[in-house]
Parts: structure tokens; sequence; C-alpha cells
């Protein structure tokens, strides 16, 4: 991940926060995941090669986030550009820095598992999938319609030549 690290280094002058050059690396595959140190507080900057997510399934990704946003769902926000952008292409890749989320990641043997963490959990998806149910995408892709994401197309395909009936 040395180039990327380069790369997301390059990126961080879009961004007119001042960022102490700390790069932490997370994750690598497909998209490389970042935690950045800033004097702001910390960022997560995620760097999708284009090959992998296109610039109309990132604007499609980003649009519905402040879609989920302004319907009241607390999502982790990209952070704008110092000319108002929510990403930026460089190298094969489009960066994008999103809020680091607030609290603790709860495991399942905290004691507020079952009586705080599952029903917010449950409430948060809830007023997500209400919020989705009016979205309109902002440019068309493949992901406009879920019946031919691959995982679903491909599994469907296989239960219809096993069973005719089944679909």
């Amino acid at each position: 991940m040395p180039s990327l690290t380069k790369t997301a280094h390059s990126t961080l002058a879009f961004w007119s926060r001042q960022f102490s050059g700390d790069l932490i690396a997370h994750r690598e595959h497909p998209a490389s995941v970042f935690e950045v140190r800033s004097f702001a507080g910390t960022l997560f900057l995620r760097l999708s090669p284009l090959w992998w997510r296109s610039r109309e399934a990132m604007a499609c990704e980003l649009a519905f986030l402040a879609h989920l946003h302004q319907h009241g769902c607390r999502v982790a926000r990209p952070v704008a550009t110092k000319f108002g952008a929510t990403s930026v292409e460089a190298e094969g890749h489009t960066a994008v820095p999103f809020e680091a989320a607030s609290g603790h990641q709860p495991g399942q043997d905290d004691p507020d598992w079952k009586v705080r963490v599952l029903p917010e959990w449950g409430r948060s998806l809830a007023l997500q999938h209400v919020a989705a149910q009016d979205f309109v995408p902002p440019v068309s892709s493949w992901r406009d319609d879920w019946r031919v994401e691959p995982v679903f197309a491909e599994g469907l395909a296989r239960r219809q030549r096993d069973d005719p009936k089944a679909a």
C-alpha cells in the first residue's frame, strides 16, 4: 500500500483542513481506507479504484448518504473540498474523506447490547429504509435496478435453472 499512501497524501491538498500528515492504513482491497489525523479531528479517507466503483456509482453513493442525512439518519458524511466537491480523482482512484463516527463500537458482551444497542440499531435501519423509499439517483447506474446486482442476478439465474417456477 505504499504507493496508495502517496496518492492519499497528494489528494489531501484538496481539503482545507490542516492535516498532521499522519495516515494510518486500515484496509486495502478493493478500496483502501486511511485514518487521517488533523488538528480539527479524525477523518477516514477512502480511495476507491475507478475499475471497482465508477464515477456514476460514486455519485450515487454520495447522493444517497446526503439523502439519508437530510432525512435524519445518522451516517458518516463526506467532507467537502475547499472547492465544494465531495470527491477527487487521482491516479485511477476516487478519494473521499468521511467524518469519523462518534461513540464506541460495542461488542455482544457489552452490558447495553440487548437493552440499548440492538433496539437503536433496529430503529436506525428502519429509518434508513423509510428514507430510501423516495431516493432518486442523480445519474444512471447499474445499481438503479437491484435485480441486476451481480450477486443477486447470478443467484437468481442459478435458481431459475434449477427450478423454473422459483422466480
